[in-house]
């Protein structure tokens, strides 16, 4: 049996979900959307805290990933987790 591929994903939902049609080979470790690496890399950071994001009716992973990009810490949590592979894009 062949061993599966971890890969993290820095991107939009679409590349996280063709890789989940084949959870055979790949096992996504860390996914986190809606940035830019501008975004990542640019500007002060601020605390957006994912408990008052989710008051506007986000959902967790949405609430996440925008409190990720606010505080800089993306590449932080995208690194937590080792992967064999990072998929931007």
């Amino acid at each position: 049996m062949q061993q599966k591929i971890n890969i993290s994903v820095l991107g939009c939902c679409v590349s996280r979900d063709v890789l989940e049609i084949d959870r055979n080979n790949f096992d996504i470790v860390r996914h986190s959307a809606f940035s830019s690496p501008y975004t990542i890399l640019s500007g002060n950071p601020i605390n957006l805290s994912i408990e008052t994001l989710k008051l506007y009716n986000l959902s967790g992973f949405a609430a996440r990933c925008i409190s990720l990009d606010g505080s800089k810490e993306i590449i932080k949590y995208i690194s937590e987790e080792k992967s064999d592979w990072l998929l931007l894009d």
